[in-house]
């Protein structure tokens, strides 16, 4: 078989494809017997008309889908025969396309396919790799929010009304014209006013209150939504309880143990080494995004429009799918239909860009995931979930959800190659 090549784009290919006379006739051949063996005509036992009189007759049929077989097999062959590697769906130029016996067949199709990709040095990488530390300012200021968070408050008895710092109880209830808010009421509800609890109107609105007294106000809350200008104006209704004190628990060691620590001690240890692991995590993600932004601004790649136009189209068709299996409009669904083609050509493009990247680190560094190593880490991942790790493994081969697990431990590996190639950031110095 004859293929031409003929390089439109860094993604695009143009193939003409000359499939030989002796493919041709053969497969010609084979479908005139094929509808022989089928064909029932008057005058004639079934699988007996002669082919003459098919070829005469059914001919325009028989070439028709002679084509619609000979070109996706020899389509396929010329991919492989010129190592191309192809994405999204072909575009045909058939217009031209004649078979007859004893001729080639002749076809050209544009194929949209990987480009080719020169990796940059990792080196010029440049990501952040000052260590996580912690300092003992951070551990104070988180133990400090658990202890605000089981405080408790106790009724005061006081002969005044309410001041611009004290802790206060109040039943509320909430209304949009007139019409209760779902949630939106509370029993013997304890705020500290001036601590953002609340709305500041609804705050202001209690400070000169007495205990006993009940008020009404009404707040404006701005729409989030484009299309409405004016602010949404709910009315809360509130009754001040009691006037009350704050206390906190002591740090010792039944706070600790409060918090299921064995005493006060281990509890600050664990607590700062979590802290110390969730900045690593973070910092680990942060330095992920750094390499992949980077690679993606230094790497020129197109991504055909074909195979971005193919996805978004899908993606839109499958979300409208599952809002008609919701029962949900767009609009409950806080999707915004006229921006979200948009939105997702650009983030298709922008992994797409990312996939094709990474493949290329994988390919270049021969990296990959073994099954033993899948295994471990879905074990792994079991155990943390406090599940059977034989159960969660079966889970996740009928659900077909291995394969992302690979996927992402692939990821992880080029992450790790990147971010250990990459240089140190250049911190900025402040004087």
């Amino acid at each position: 078989m004859k293929v031409e090549v003929e390089h439109l784009t860094s993604s695009s290919v143009r193939l003409r494809i000359e499939i030989p006379p002796e493919k041709v006739d053969q497969e010609l051949n084979r479908n005139y017997q094929e509808l022989r063996k089928s064909l029932s005509i008057p005058g004639f036992r079934k699988g007996k008309v002669p082919v003459n009189m098919i070829k005469s007759r059914f001919a325009d049929h028989v070439k028709a889908d002679t084509i619609q077989r000979l070109i996706p097999s020899a389509l396929e062959e010329a991919i492989v025969q010129e190592g191309l590697a192809p994405v999204g769906d072909p575009d045909f130029e058939l217009d031209d396309v004649e078979l007859e016996n004893g001729r080639s067949l002749n076809f050209a199709t544009v194929v949209s396919i990987k480009p080719q990709i020169d990796m940059p040095d990792y080196s010029t990488l440049k990501v952040d790799k000052s260590p996580a530390n912690v300092e003992r300012e951070e551990v104070d200021k988180y133990i400090e929010q658990l202890r605000n968070r089981d405080a408790s408050f106790v009724p005061i008895e006081v002969d005044r009304s309410v001041c611009e710092d004290d802790c206060v109880r109040i039943d509320w209830e909430s209304s949009i014209e007139g019409q209760p808010i779902e949630n939106g009421s509370g029993q013997d509800s304890d705020i500290e006013l001036g601590k953002g609890s609340f709305h500041p109107d609804i705050e202001s609105a209690i400070v000169g209150m007495e205990v006993g007294e009940s008020k009404t106000t009404e707040v404006a809350f701005e729409d989030e939504s484009d299309d409405v200008d004016e602010p949404t104006l709910t009315t809360f209704d509130f009754t001040l309880k009691a006037i009350t004190e704050k206390q906190l628990p002591e740090l010792d060691d039944a706070f600790a143990k409060s918090h299921e620590y064995e005493n006060y001690d281990q509890m600050y240890a664990e607590i700062w080494n979590d802290l110390v692991e969730e900045k690593k995590r973070l910092r680990r993600l942060e330095q992920q995004q750094e390499v992949t932004d980077q690679l993606i601004e230094m790497i020129d790649l197109e991504v055909p429009s074909s195979m971005v136009d193919q996805y978004v189209e899908q993606s839109i068709k499958n979300i409208e799918q599952q809002l008609k299996r919701d029962g949900q409009t767009a609009e409950e669904a806080d999707i915004n239909l006229s921006t979200l083609p948009e939105e997702l050509r650009e983030s298709t493009i922008k992994q797409t860009k990312l996939n094709w990247i990474f493949d290329k680190v994988a390919e270049n560094e021969n990296i990959s995931v073994t099954d033993d190593e899948l295994d471990l880490n879905v074990r792994s991942v079991a155990r943390q979930q406090d599940r059977d790790p034989e159960k969660y493994l079966s889970l996740l081969r009928a659900s077909n959800r291995l394969d992302s697990y690979r996927n992402e431990l692939r990821y992880q590996k080029i992450c790790d190659l990147l971010i250990e190639s990459a240089s140190e950031k250049e911190k900025l110095i402040i004087t």
